[in-house]
C-alpha cells in the first residue's frame, strides 16, 4: 500500500509538467517579444515611404500609422508581427481653402497594399536627368544608379556654364531631389 501514494504523486507531477509546458507554448505564440516594436514599425514606414509619421496606434494585431508626405496624408495598416503593409489609404491635403471641404482634405482614396513580389516602379535615366537639370542648369556628365541602406537613388553629375560641377542625388522611385553637392572644377588642364 505504500506504492499507492507515490503513484499519485508521480501522476500529479506529470500533470503539472504538461500544464506548464502547454502554458509556455501558448504564451510564446502570443508573446509581445515576437511583435515588431513601435520604433521599428515607424522606422520601416519612414524608410519605405520617406515621409513623416504624424500618428501611431496599435489595434488588435496591427499598427495604424498616419504618414504625411508632401501634400498627402497616408493611413497605413501594418501587421504587428511581420511588418507587412496590409493596406494604404491616401488623402490629398488641399493647399487652398475649399468651402466644400470642412477640414481641407480631399476624399480618401484606397491604395492596394504593395505586392511582395512587385517592385516599385523606378525612374528611368532620362527622367532622373530631367529632374536634375530642373534643379541645376548645365550639361550632364554622367549618371549612376546606386543603392545604400535600402535606398535607391541616381547620382547625376552636371557641369554648369560657370565651370562648376554639381552632383544631384535623385530618389529613384519618388523623383525627390535628396541633395545637391557642389564642387569647384579646378583642373589645371
Amino acid at each position: 500500500m505504500k506504492k499507492f501514494p507515490w503513484f499519485w504523486i508521480v501522476i500529479c507531477a506529470l500533470a503539472a509538467i504538461v500544464v506548464i509546458v502547454g502554458w509556455k507554448q501558448f504564451t510564446e505564440s502570443t508573446s509581445p517579444s515576437k511583435m515588431i516594436t513601435e520604433q521599428k514599425a515607424i522606422l520601416l514606414v519612414q524608410e519605405r515611404f520617406q515621409g513623416e509619421v504624424t500618428n501611431f496606434e496599435m489595434k488588435d494585431s496591427h499598427y495604424l500609422i498616419e504618414l504625411k508626405k508632401q501634400n498627402n496624408l497616408y493611413h497605413i495598416n501594418m501587421d504587428i508581427k511581420s511588418g507587412k503593409v496590409l493596406s494604404i489609404a491616401a488623402k490629398q491635403l488641399s493647399t487652398e481653402k475649399d468651402p466644400k471641404q470642412t477640414n481641407n482634405e480631399q476624399p480618401e482614396e484606397e491604395i492596394p497594399p504593395p505586392d511582395s513580389e512587385q517592385q516599385p516602379k523606378s525612374l528611368s535615366n532620362e527622367e532622373a536627368i530631367q529632374i536634375a537639370l530642373n534643379q541645376v542648369q548645365g550639361e550632364v556628365d554622367s549618371i549612376v544608379l546606386e543603392t545604400k541602406d535600402g535606398q535607391t537613388y541616381y547620382l547625376v553629375e552636371v557641369e554648369t556654364p560657370n565651370d562648376q560641377e554639381a552632383v544631384v542625388q535623385v530618389h529613384a522611385i519618388t523623383g525627390e531631389v535628396m541633395s545637391v553637392t557642389w564642387d569647384d572644377h579646378d583642373d589645371d588642364d
